[in-house]
């Protein structure tokens, strides 16, 4: 419902907003972190007639009277495909996107429309349509060019895109900037016949303040049946545009140097055909002379248990002797016992099948099922009753945000949260092991016993699997849901966020009064199956992030290019588990010297070389431990002295390593590779052993320590030189001194004091108030800044328009306490407006904040405000939820004193983080807007007087600019509302008022009355 009246305030605020308007923000699905669904609708239908617009008739015409099959690429939620279809009275349309939910939404609003759910990328589908069209995709791919060349696949006919053009200040999330200069005119069998651009700043209303091209494709073959039409093709270029002459004489060129091509493509297809089918022939005569080998061996050996009387007994004793004797299984039951558990933590399964598996095994013994925590009713997630220890005043908790389960493998990250934790920090694990539950939610593991350390599973319907795709809009909202929840459990205050996935950006992006910190730990492209998505995610993190920490110079020299806000910590080793030789050492079977490596054997290993020391050493054992997952093991078996062992309990390592003689880093030299920093060196350093590794950039920086070698040749050559001349006692030494000094809490140390580092600071940020009398609210005001606002760089500036109340006298004690208080007292009651005005005057900020005085500011509001400022370049102006307001800012919320506030206000901010939503007017109670802003909309319009509709004024002058109004759920300010107006008699508040709505409706036209939100919202 509507308020039939503006609420009197007082001349310190106003108080506006609307009961529904249309936002001016354009800002992408897929990417954003402020998904309104309404706006989005709107801007899809924008983008589809602006598409119609820009089409040739006698391209529509053609579509028309042929009938034909168009593919939205990238519908989202549908409105676009709809209204396309519509206005270009096509019948067959279908909407395409690889979000499940997306699809779902427009399949459920749109039911006479057909939508589908699939990745051209990932080549889900080879279905194809005559015509492909796009808008407002390509931008969010560094090579988008490359990308069309796979959404072309699906495309008989026309190719039809809509793009920002000439957008050469980016958005964050954008990767690519279209302009005359980079659109390719041929593109394989494509020819551009048609473009042209349209300037959309000045629509009203409009979603793009900015220019978009629209670009038509046409294959080869077609050229043909639409050449009748060259006189009707319009192509833009920088200098004009091209005529259809020159653009005749130029597709017969194209044509024949295509038929040229196709000619020369076909012979190198044959040739490569021709040589493929000769290597095969020859590897299959390779395996089959290998299998022969192998099934004569196999023969030997099952004759000679045949010939044994009691070998059908003795089997598997002897097995297990076997296996014992190389140190494969522990030698007592307690001992396998606990092997056993730890392989199975170690399974990389979601955490419900390993749950289930556990009931089946204890049901299979006659054992009660375990207890799993089930969530509650919707809304109603009750806490565990486990706590974590409190937390000492100014330090923040961090959150790792895992790649891997906890009990998965002992990594990089189990080992920096360890060593956080053990600095002090209380530290929050989130599990990459989801709890498929539709609520909102998570169970909690404690990991130590000091209450700083625990793995988190956070609730998520479907319990999605992270390394693959993208969070979707539901997902990311259950996630942001479930951590809030989190941080209530441990009334978590200020936050550093370490990211070690891009799955997890739109949630650990967003977390009120954090600093956000992307673990750069390998290169992911280097893997080669990591999605399109998910690589320029991992690019908006590390654009986005406040730091971004590398493990290796390599990688820091990579992520220089997108970013200034690094720093290079690299791995470490746990200096004390390696170092102590321990009681049960591994022992070779034949008393023979031991080369060994322990640790993934990958794709990246280097099995030719491994292969190269089992032949150059017969003398020695090769023992290595690890999960094979390139086949190694079989490849290796004709060598009698190689041993694999398979995957070892990190708490198992030392008692191999210490029996090593030389130690193994034989890797391939590629990129994934070059950026490793390898944590088993330090390991193997720890122990004192000797090292040969292959020559990779990292290796340099352990300072001579490690034998290094740039071809298999010198490698071999190094290990026989350490065989033949054993480590002085000297060597070990030097080893294990360097060793000592790069441990993990070396590493959290460094992280803290770059992270935590107080001259390390964000952008400046002005706050002003203005007061007019009412001391003891400007004294709570003041001290819930100093006590709340817990970021480095702000300034407060105070203006009092001559308050008679000894408020004069109090502020200049408050100012001469404080390097960041400014003062200024006016000598006349200036109003609302202008006294604003002089504080924004001599602001300095980055981002400026009108606050009254009658506010009480709570605990991370300022750095969280900023946030969504600086995640969203399309706002020009944000301000918070409060208690007490006239429109939609102000929300049902219950306390009696300030204590009460501060749990309440948390509890509702948490349950809404990262949520925003759009209003037509904020109130001026509290605001915050970019310097750029300020400078664009200029100061307050003085004419307004004491107050009244300044606010309102000041919002329509912001939307002018293409930019939007918002109120963020996240950040509550408590507000007493109107202290200084209630003091005014009715009639005179009564005549401002109007005499203020005259004003503004001078301006703006008739003013609609604000309204609030509506039940439950």
């Amino acid at each position: 419902m509507t308020h039939p009246m503006k609420q009197p305030c007082d001349p310190n605020t106003t108080d506006t907003a609307p009961s529904d308007v249309n936002s001016l923000t354009y800002w992408d699905h897929r990417f954003s972190t402020d998904w309104e669904e309404n706006q989005g609708r709107e801007q899809s239908r924008f983008f589809s007639e602006i598409a119609i617009e820009l089409m040739p008739k006698w391209l529509v015409d053609y579509w028309r009277d042929n009938d034909l099959t168009l593919c939205d690429w990238g519908c989202a939620q549908g409105d676009g495909t709809v209204s396309l279809a519509e206005l270009l009275g096509l019948n067959k349309v279908t909407g395409v996107d690889f979000s499940p939910e997306a699809i779902e939404k427009a399949t459920d609003q749109y039911k006479s429309h057909s939508f589908l759910c699939t990745d051209f990328l990932g080549s889900e589908t080879t279905r194809r349509w005559d015509i492909v069209f796009s808008s407002n995709t390509l931008e969010h791919f560094e090579q988008p060019w490359d990308v069309l060349k796979q959404v072309t696949q699906h495309a008989n006919d026309f190719v039809v895109l809509l793009l920002p053009f000439q957008e050469h200040e980016r958005i964050k999330e954008h990767f690519y900037t279209f302009d005359y200069s980079n659109i390719p005119f041929t593109m394989g069998d494509w020819t551009l016949v048609h473009s042209r651009s349209i300037a959309t700043s000045d629509r009203v209303p409009s979603y793009w303040p900015g220019a978009q091209i629209l670009l038509v494709y046409v294959n080869h073959r077609m050229l043909t049946k639409v050449g009748q039409n060259l006189d009707s093709v319009e192509i833009e270029t920088a200098a004009g545009k091209l005529i259809p002459h020159e653009l005749e004489i130029h597709l017969q060129a194209r044509q024949a140097l295509d038929e040229l091509n196709q000619t020369r493509r076909d012979l190198a297809d044959a040739t490569k055909a021709l040589v493929e089918a000769s290597e095969r022939e020859a590897n299959l005569q390779s395996r089959l002379t290998d299998a022969l080998l192998s099934h004569s061996r196999l023969k030997d050996e099952h004759a000679q248990l045949l010939n044994s009387h009691s070998w059908k007994l003795t089997s598997p004793l002897r097995f297990a002797m076997r296996l014992a004797k190389h140190g494969l299984i522990a030698q007592d039951k307690q001992a396998l016992k606990q092997l056993c558990k730890t392989s199975f933590h170690r399974l990389p399964l979601p955490a419900s099948v390993k749950h289930q598996a556990l009931d089946f095994y204890r049901k299979s013994r006659g054992q009660p099922a375990l207890r799993t925590p089930l969530p509650v009713a919707a809304g109603k997630f009750a806490l565990p009753a486990i706590k974590p220890a409190a937390q000492a005043p100014g330090l923040p908790d961090y959150i790792f945000w895992g790649v891997i389960d906890w009990h998965f493998r002992h990594q990089r990250p189990q080992q920096l949260a360890q060593a956080l934790a053990k600095a002090g920090r209380r530290v929050f694990y989130i599990s990459v092991n989801l709890v498929d539950c539709p609520d909102e939610g998570f169970n909690v593991e404690q990991l130590d016993s000091d209450g700083r350390l625990f793995q988190i599973n956070l609730y998520a319907k479907g319990a999605p699997v992270i390394y693959y795709n993208p969070a979707g809009v539901d997902t990311t909202s259950q996630l942001r849901s479930s951590i809030g929840c989190v941080l209530a459990w441990a009334n978590s205050r200020a936050l550093v966020s370490v990211v070690q996935h891009a799955f997890w950006y739109e949630t650990a992006t967003v977390l009120p009064n954090s600093e956000v910190v992307y673990d750069c730990m390998d290169h992911h492209e280097g893997f080669g199956n990591v999605s399109e998505e998910m690589l320029a995610i991992e690019k908006a993190l590390i654009s986005n992030s406040d730091l971004t920490i590398t493990t290796s110079s390599w990688l820091d020299e990579l992520v220089s290019k997108s970013t200034s806000k690094r720093a290079l910590i690299r791995n470490a080793g746990e200096y004390q588990h390696f170092a102590h030789r321990p009681a049960e050492v591994f022992k070779a079977p034949e008393g023979q010297k031991v080369i060994g490596y322990y640790g993934a054997i990958a794709e990246w290993f280097d099995v030719d070389l491994l292969e190269a020391i089992a032949a150059r050493f017969p003398q020695h054992l090769v023992l290595m431990i690890g999960a094979d997952t390139v086949n190694a093991a079989a490849r290796l078996s004709k060598y009698g002295n190689v041993v694999f062992t398979g995957e070892k309990a990190y708490a198992e390592l030392p008692g191999y390593l210490h029996a090593f003689d030389v130690c193994l880093l034989p890797f391939q030299v590629i990129p994934l590779t070059l950026a490793t920093n390898p944590v088993k060196v330090y390991e193997y350093l720890s122990a004192g052993k000797p090292v040969v590794s292959v020559d990779l950039p990292e290796i340099r920086q352990f300072e001579n320590l490690v034998h290094t070698a740039q071809d298999h040749e010198a490698f071999l050559d190094a290990l026989d030189q350490v065989l033949t001349n054993p480590s002085s006692e000297q060597d070990v030494q030097r080893r294990q001194a360097f060793a000592s000094n790069q441990t993990w809490l070396h590493r959290a140390e460094q992280l803290i004091g770059v992270i935590e580092d107080p001259e390390q600071q964000g952008p400046r940020i002005s706050v002003v108030v203005v007061t007019y009398n009412n001391l003891e609210l400007t004294k709570a005001c003041l001290s819930s800044l100093d006590e709340h606002t817990n970021y480095n760089n702000f300034e407060i500036i105070v203006v009092d328009n001559a308050s008679a109340d000894g408020s004069p006298d109090y502020l200049r004690e408050w100012a001469s306490k404080g390097g960041n208080r400014r003062l200024i007292l006016n000598e006349d009651n200036l109003g609302f407006a202008a006294g604003n005005n002089v504080g924004l005057a001599i602001a300095d900020g980055d981002y400026l904040v009108l606050l009254n005085n009658d506010t009480y500011v709570t605990p991370g509001w300022l750095s969280t405000l900023y946030r969504h400022l600086e995640r969203d370049p399309t706002l020009g102006i944000i301000g918070p939820v409060t208690n007490n307001i006239g429109n939609e800012a102000k929300i049902q919320i219950h306390y009696s004193n300030m204590d009460e506030m501060l749990q309440a206000s948390s509890q509702y901010t948490r349950a809404n983080i990262g949520k925003t939503h759009k209003l037509h007017t904020a109130a001026f109670f509290c605001v915050m807007f970019p310097r750029d802003v300020y400078e664009a909309v200029g100061p307050l319009d003085e004419a307004f007087g004491r107050g009244f509709f300044e606010d309102d004024d000041y919002c329509r002058r912001i939307q002018q600019l293409g930019r939007s109004v918002a109120c963020a759920e996240d950040v509550f300010i408590h507000h007493h509302l109107s202290a200084s107006f209630n003091k005014l008699r009715s009639a005179d508040r009564q005549a401002l008022f109007e005499q203020n709505k005259a004003l503004y409706e001078a301006k703006w036209g008739p003013w609609t009355p604000h309204g609030y939100r509506s039940e439950g919202k």
